[in-house]
């Protein structure tokens, strides 16, 4: 079984990760990967590098806050981001599952539907929450100020494209018990001892 997991940046979608941990699940955070590519990768650092300029390299890297300061202020930019970054991460998350030995597997990623990578996974699963908890969190997370939470969050899918694309919804305004308890209901719907 592989679960693809997504949602808007500060909805949990990491935390729903660790919970399938702890059920067993190999998990594989995108975003953790495409950091690790944009330190590691050459060659798309290269391509980005084209498409955005040398200002985004730093140490032999990219800065992803001088990248996220270039993308999240402009579609076109975001669209041309996620077209050269993309096939790499996937083929990178395809490694790694084939590789794990783990019986379920899941991938959580926030562009998991607009990638394609949805297409490969059993089931989707969005986790979703309100916006003001969703803005606290990624400032408190990426240190970030609220202006540019907010440009990042408004650069992302509305909930209805995540609720009109996944099997399952889980909703991460409460307690962590309360997202335990919405992963083993889910868990027992696909059949899946916890």
């Amino acid at each position: 079984m592989l679960l693809g997991i997504t949602g808007g940046s500060g909805c949990g979608t990491s935390t729903v990760g660790a919970l399938l941990e702890k059920h067993g699940f190999y998990f594989v955070d995108a975003d953790q990967v495409y950091r690790e590519l944009l330190a590691e990768d050459h060659s798309l650092q290269q391509a980005l590098a084209s498409r955005f300029g040398d200002s985004i390299l730093r140490d032999g890297t990219v800065d992803r806050k001088a990248l996220a300061a270039i993308v999240f202020s402009d579609p076109a930019a975001l669209a041309d981001l996620n077209r050269i970054t993309h096939a790499a991460i996937i083929a990178e998350v395809d490694r790694r599952i084939a590789a794990a030995s783990e019986q379920h597997a899941a991938v959580e990623a926030i562009a998991l539907i607009e990638s394609g990578m949805a297409d490969s996974c059993d089931a989707v699963v969005s986790v979703l929450c309100g916006f003001e908890t969703r803005l606290a969190r990624i400032m408190a997370r990426d240190g970030l100020t609220e202006d540019a939470a907010r440009a990042r969050l408004n650069a992302q899918k509305a909930d209805i494209f995540f609720i009109d694309n996944s099997d399952y919804v889980l909703t991460n305004d409460g307690s962590l018990q309360d997202l335990e308890k919405q992963v083993a209901l889910m868990l027992a719907a696909l059949h899946i001892q916890a």
